[in-house]
Parts: C-alpha cells; sequence; structure tokens
C-alpha cells in the first residue's frame, strides 16, 4: 500500500476519496493518510472519515508520501499551476487517480498529479497532461488534447480534436464543438455550447456561446 496525501480539503479532494476507496476495492493500492490544507479552521478535523493531517508542511514531513493536489474554483482556477507548484513536490511523487469505471481507450495518455472520476470517458488518443481534474460523466472524444493545469467540470462532452490549453476551466454541463480551441487561462461556463474557438484570458457562456469579458489572472 502507497502512502497518500490530499492537497487542499476541498470538494475535488473530497470526491477523490471515493476514487481512492473504488481502486482500493479492486486492487489494494493506496494508504489514504488524509488531507494537507492551510485553513487553520480545517486543522484537527476529519473529512469523509479522514484528518486533516497539518498545512502544506505535512507534505514534507511525510516525504514518502504520494501526493495529488486538486486546487482551484471558478473564482481563482488560474492559480492551479501556481498552488501546485509552490507545494514544492517533486515528479516523482504525484500520484494519479482514474476511478475503475472510467474508460481509457485505445492510445490514450494520462499524465501526472490527474484525478479521473467516476463514469469519464477518453475515446481514442485523448491527451491528458499533468495537473489536470477530470470531474464525473464527462466525455472527451477522438484526439482531444488538455492542456497543464486544466480543471473539466461534470458531464461535459468534447467533441473529437478540441485542445484545450493550459489553465482552462470548462464548467459543468458544457459541450465543446470539433476541432476549436480553448485558450490559455479561458473559463467556459455552466451549460455553455462553444461552438468557435475561445481567446486566451476570455470568460465564455451561453447557447451558443459568447464572450462575457476577458480576464487577467492576477497572482
Amino acid at each position: 500500500m502507497k502512502p497518500l496525501i490530499l492537497f487542499p480539503c476541498n470538494g475535488n479532494t473530497r470526491e477523490a476519496v471515493s476514487v481512492v476507496e473504488a481502486i482500493n476495492r479492486v486492487t489494494p493500492t493506496w494508504e489514504l493518510l488524509g488531507f494537507s490544507d492551510d485553513n487553520p479552521a480545517l486543522q484537527g478535523t476529519t473529512q469523509m472519515g479522514y484528518p486533516v493531517c497539518g498545512t502544506r508542511d505535512a507534505l514534507q514531513a511525510h516525504p514518502e508520501a504520494y501526493v495529488l493536489a486538486a486546487p482551484g474554483r471558478p473564482d481563482n482556477y488560474w492559480r492551479r499551476l501556481a498552488l501546485i507548484e509552490e507545494l514544492g513536490v517533486s515528479a516523482a511523487r504525484w500520484a494519479t487517480l482514474v476511478h475503475p469505471d472510467a474508460q481509457i481507450g485505445a492510445g490514450c495518455t494520462v499524465g501526472n498529479n490527474v484525478l479521473i472520476q467516476a463514469g469519464v470517458v477518453l475515446t481514442a488518443s485523448v491527451e491528458v497532461a499533468d495537473h489536470v481534474a477530470i470531474l464525473p460523466n464527462t466525455v472527451l472524444s477522438h484526439d482531444v488534447s488538455v492542456g497543464r493545469g486544466t480543471l473539466i467540470g461534470a458531464g461535459v462532452v468534447i467533441a473529437g480534436g478540441v485542445r484545450l490549453q493550459q489553465s482552462a476551466y470548462v464548467g459543468s454541463g458544457s459541450r465543446l464543438l470539433q476541432e476549436i480551441i480553448i485558450g490559455e487561462f479561458s473559463l467556459v461556463g455552466l451549460g455553455a455550447t462553444v461552438i468557435f474557438s475561445v481567446p486566451p484570458h476570455t470568460v465564455v457562456a451561453g447557447n451558443p456561446a459568447r464572450m462575457l469579458r476577458c480576464v487577467l489572472p492576477k497572482s
């Protein structure tokens, strides 16, 4: 059993607990030590049956442990990569968690520190880079590429050949037409239908999606 710590204690990592437990039911693999989180209010608490075992310093206090880091919300999604890199975790320690009910097709590649939840389908020749989270029941069709630090919500359908550049955020229930590009640091709103490429640093929403505003991510 490999020791594992989840960072931070948020919605994504609480959902990751069920992925860990599902993996262990099939093949005992992970010893989940608990969560690491910088929020003082969470210290000493128990979440999803596992302890919050310290701030990010706990990652260094347990050098033997693997780490899954899945920060990010719609209001700070552009900070995902920075938050992950600030942890100072070596590449060899990153865990990738794929729910047993997910389907990974022929020719697909999945990077380090990736969370793939139940019901996700990667059909064929899909490329998922490092530090990506894909929430339940999302379908990525043939030849889709997902850039570093991207978060894809639940129930999303992405048609063939779409390219998601780094640090994009795709809201739950969205539909993306084939061959388009979602630019880096862009956000696709909940339930949007995107039929044209989205420039970098852009928020789009609606059916069909339209540009709402430009975003200039701040540190």
